[in-house]
């Protein structure tokens, strides 16, 4: 499955649904990486496209593997079904729409040397629109040893398309929830962050392509699993964390124009963090601010 190497065997999980006309670009990007040890897992959620036809030019290629569900069950449910057939010592997650940089396991792997402790990085990712707009994510360089959830829930980097990470680490907490249709990367990454060392790293590895059709463009299924996952983590008492998460909810409750919800999730953030501008400028402007998102989320998903 592996070509013979000295150097460590990277599974990559790569989830797909009716992308038939996508997934080549992803697929290729992983297969000419510079480190080559590795083996692709595309996970297929019971498409109805052409997505086995496609799959079938690959059936030679020791180095891929397809995967086909008979049940769709969301992102989470196909990950964990790569997660579970991975062989390598480390793991890394993949889009069907996006692009991987050439170095970028390459890059991430050497963090993995230096420090035999870390179970998971994250790398820098830019994201385009039909526009041509780009959008850098983290949008600065972070550091994450004080607090890496509350920098995650600040910055918005937890995406599985730029994680590496040691697979037995994410097998030990269960993998993904598969609860959540959104925010599954969160949950995990939020996890990993409190049991392990997590780091974040500059070097630019992938390329997004967001699709106005993915479920991530479902605002309304995004407010619902972030207060499923605001609950999850509420018991934990962490006043600094539960402000950040509180105002995302917030936020995305004014993207979808109720901004009296958005008040009550400022109120909140506020009650956790009453020293933060942007939480009263969620309570108080949050009518003003739910035309803003509005703006920005549509010139995002356009």
């Amino acid at each position: 499955m592996s070509i013979q190497s000295s150097e460590p065997l990277v599974s990559v999980v790569m989830p797909t649904y009716n992308r038939a006309n996508l997934i080549v670009r992803a697929i290729e990007s992983v297969l000419h990486q510079a480190h080559e040890n590795i083996e692709l897992l595309v996970v297929d959620d019971a498409s109805s496209d052409d997505t086995a036809r496609v799959m079938s030019r690959y059936a030679n290629n020791t180095r891929v593997k397809y995967i086909r569900r008979e049940t769709n069950g969301g992102a989470a449910a196909t990950r964990n079904t790569g997660l579970r057939a991975a062989a390598g010592e480390f793991v890394a997650f993949h889009d069907d729409d996006d692009e991987w940089l050439y170095d970028r396991l390459s890059s991430q792997l050497k963090y993995f040397a230096v420090d035999k402790n870390l179970a998971l990085t994250s790398c820098a990712m830019v994201r385009y629109n039909s526009h041509d707009d780009q959008f850098v994510f983290p949008p600065k360089a972070l550091s994450l040893a004080a607090d890496a959830r509350c920098a995650l829930a600040r910055h918005l980097f937890a995406f599985t398309q730029t994680w590496l990470a040691r697979r037995d680490c994410l097998v030990a907490l269960g993998g993904f929830d598969e609860t959540l249709r959104v925010w599954d990367d969160w949950d995990l990454m939020f996890r990993v962050s409190q049991a392990y060392t997590v780091e974040y790293t500059p070097e630019l590895g992938v390329i997004s392509h967001p699709s106005p059709q993915g479920i991530g463009a479902d605002v309304s299924r995004r407010v619902h699993d972030l207060q499923i996952f605001v609950d999850k983590f509420r018991p934990q008492g962490d006043s600094h964390l539960m402000s950040n998460l509180h105002y995302m909810l917030g936020r995305f409750l004014a993207t979808q124009g109720d901004w009296v919800a958005a008040s009550a999730q400022g109120c909140r953030a506020l009650r956790c963090d009453p020293m933060r501008a942007r939480h009263w400028a969620l309570v108080v402007g949050a009518p003003l601010l739910s035309a803003l998102f509005q703006r920005r989320w549509r010139k995002r998903q356009s």
